[in-house]
């Protein structure tokens, strides 16, 4: 049966993709699925291919023009995450569709939701899709909600106004059970509550940043998705108290099977759980009833009904590693636990290079060590922390969890861990076949030949590339060599509203590890403003640049001389005529600006045949001057300060004669630039290419591409 099964599921999950625009994808697993299915009956083929058109050609009909939300919305006690002064909120519209929102709170509203036992329905004033990216790399948090939950839609509210909604029911009953879990969770000191919302909710909040950013190098992340470990745990827990108060076996058995439904409401729903929940229960079943089910018959039909239910599941990270771990560990059951690692590393490395662009070389000696570790102390001893938050033993825990953070931050820092940039999802799919058409055939040369192709492609750099971003507030320019030999990155992006935007990691860091740059050669700090320095710490500590450059107002500033503290690199401040030779690019200072405008720079480079003017900030008299004085020839022209209207004017772009202006837009706070004013200008002289029209920009062999033409958006 197994062999039939894994040709149906083959074969259903090609024909979605077929109809989702992914041809290739579904050619290769229809082709796959055929050849396992060969001996099963026409109907069921053709049942299974029916059932494949019509789920995914609904889920492309829903992709399309999902349901707009209609009516009051409901939120449960559990589903609110409070901050300073906001909060957010997931829910389910009248009309049944989920919906998200975000909401200022008042320090009276703030413990009003604390004190919440139950459901409230929440009046909105309009409702708006998920945002969608708008750079490369970016987190793509609309197809991520999409994907998971068929959320697709946020609601915005003028005030926090709501009534209390109806609590009776076996759903608000499990619900009240979760929000007394994370009541006594909030509860526990810092360390520990982090640790017990990650590894018994797969929760991680902004408190477990560093402790994301360190799982993942390690190849543990896997800990922090509520799958199959957990269930384990808790399975064994139950068999092991239950038969110590005598319960029969076959009592057991029909205890679980009630009662592990309740996990899905009670825990915080994900792919892995809702997989392992379900298995067990067919494996529960199947042995109660004798059903001729083997584990891996159970491993199929689950990800089957899987496929069915959300068609685009295998699309995620967590759903491809979920399935593809439990597929080795049903594999390699009888296989020591050393070759389980060895193997499971292996498998997980496409999609980890696909989805974190890196892996630890380490990963599987590090799984080997410290999955018993969490396994049969760290998850047990949570569970105990939870049901008695006042233990006399918790402090001494969050020392040992602090201490432990220390260990694996060390063990991260470790040499071994190797950024290569992402890795196309088809390439990942070929890796991962012949990954495992090696573990099951032994056949080498397929992997073999795969990989040679990935290293190839992972590497092909052959252009220049210069990239803008699309911050909404913030500016940051990053130009990269042939074959990642330098890269440069003039401004680090910040918001004047706000001390950190937040955007460095999530947009510009991101990026810059897809594009397999693990250290920056060299960044400008200047002007010393926040739009252009005020995510400067977060982005040295992330990308350690071997340079830093600045000019003297600018590094006469505190926000510059913040950024600069406690940085290892040197710091070479630049004057009026330097030239800056990095590599192969050749940078040229034209001119900066004084303390009126924060120590701005006028930059000149000649990057693949084409000549660039990049401003930071300095006014356009001075570019004049400075342009004319040194009689360069102007292709393509990046005006600063967001395109305020002072760096703007008709006399230098007639100058210049650019064949394209660039201007990184602000659309965030009150003033959105440039101004209706300064694209006219700009306009009557060259074609103007802004953000937040097109989303961000890169320049590629001295071809214009724009993020949402690319993506069709």
């Amino acid at each position: 049966m197994s062999s039939q099964l894994v040709g149906g599921v083959l074969l259903l999950l090609g024909v979605q993709q077929c109809c989702l625009g992914q041809p290739l994808l579904g050619i290769i697993c229809v082709l796959l699925g055929l050849g396992k299915a060969c001996r099963m009956a026409p109907v069921l083929l053709a049942l299974i291919v029916a059932l494949g058109l019509c789920s995914g050609l609904h889920e492309r009909a829903l992709m399309r023009r999902p349901p707009a939300p209609r009516g009051e919305v409901t939120v449960q006690a559990a589903s609110w995450q409070v901050q300073d002064n906001w909060a957010s909120f997931s829910g389910q519209a009248a009309n049944g569709v989920p919906v998200t929102g975000i909401v200022d709170v008042t320090t009276k509203q703030r413990q009003e939701i604390a004190r919440f036992a139950g459901p409230v329905r929440l009046r909105w004033l309009k409702s708006a899709r998920i945002a969608a990216p708008q750079n490369l790399a970016e987190f793509n948090y609309r197809t991520f909600a999409w994907q998971q939950n068929h959320q697709a839609y946020q609601v915005k509210l003028g005030k926090l106004q709501f009534t209390r909604a109806a609590g009776g029911g076996l759903l608000n009953t499990l619900q009240r059970l979760r929000l007394g879990i994370l009541r006594r969770i909030a509860q526990l000191p810092d360390r520990v509550r982090a640790y017990a919302q990650a590894l018994l909710l797969g929760v991680m909040n902004e408190d477990a940043a560093d402790m994301r950013t360190d799982f993942s190098k390690l190849g543990i992340l896997h800990l922090c998705s509520v799958s199959g470990l957990h269930i384990f745990a808790i399975v064994g827990l139950a068999y092991g108290v239950l038969c110590r108060l005598r319960v029969t076996k076959e009592a057991c058995d029909n205890l679980l099977l009630a009662a592990l439904p309740a996990l899905l409401i009670i825990i915080p729903m994900s792919t892995g759980l809702l997989r392992a929940v379900v298995m067990r229960i067919l494996a529960i079943g199947a042995s109660k009833w004798h059903l001729p089910l083997t584990t891996f018959d159970c491993y199929c039909l689950v990800l089957g009904g899987n496929l069915l239910w959300r068609p685009q599941i295998l699309a995620t990270m967590g759903g491809q590693l979920t399935y593809l771990l439990t597929l080795v560990l049903i594999v390699c059951e009888q296989a020591g636990g050393l070759k389980q690692c060895l193997t499971m590393a292996a498998v997980s490395t496409p999609t980890l290079l696909s989805g974190v662009y890196g892996v630890h070389v380490l990963t599987f000696c590090f799984n080997f060590l410290l999955m018993p570790l969490f396994e049969t102390v760290i998850m047990p001893l949570l569970l105990v922390l939870v049901l008695w938050p006042h233990c006399p033993l918790v402090g001494a825990v969050n020392r040992a969890f602090l201490f432990l953070d220390q260990l694996l931050h060390h063990l991260a820092a470790m040499p071994g861990y190797v950024l290569t940039g992402q890795l196309p999802a088809i390439l990942a799919l070929l890796l991962t076949l012949t990954l495992l058409l090696y573990l099951g055939k032994k056949q080498r040369w397929p992997l073999l030949a795969t990989i040679a192709v990935t290293v190839v492609v992972l590497n092909w750099r052959p252009s220049w590339r210069v990239s803008m971003f699309a911050l909404g507030s913030g500016e940051a320019v990053l130009i990269e060599a042939p074959f990642k030999r330098q890269a440069v990155l003039i401004g680090s992006g910040g918001n004047d509203l706000q001390l950190s935007s937040q955007k460095v990691d999530r947009v510009i860091v991101n990026y810059l590890h897809a594009r397999g740059i693990a250290r920056l050669d060299a960044l400008v700090l200047a002007p010393a403003t926040r739009q252009y320095v005020g995510d400067a710490r977060p982005l040295i500590a992330a990308m350690r640049p071997r340079l830093l450059l600045t000019t003297t107002a600018a590094s006469q500033t505190r926000l510059v001389r913040r950024a600069l503290r406690q940085q290892q690199a040197p710091v070479l401040t630049v004057h009026p005529g330097t030239a800056l030779p990095l590599g192969r690019l050749q940078l040229q200072i034209l001119a900066t600006s004084g303390r009126k405008t924060r120590g701005g720079l006028l930059m000149y480079a000649k990057i693949d045949n084409k000549n660039w003017l990049i401003n930071t900030s300095v006014p356009a008299t001075v570019q004049q001057g400075a342009v004319q004085t040194a009689h360069l020839p102007v292709h393509f022209a990046v005006l600063g300060a967001h395109g305020a209207q002072a760096g703007v004017s008709a006399a230098l772009l007639k100058q210049m004669q650019p064949q394209t202006v660039f201007v990184e837009a602000l659309t965030s706070g009150f003033n959105k630039l440039p101004s209706a004013m300064v694209a006219s200008t700009v306009q009557q002289q060259a074609p103007l290419l802004r953000t937040d029209e097109t989303g961000m920009i890169w320049v590629e062999a001295n071809t214009v591409h724009m993020y949402r033409r690319e993506n069709h958006e």
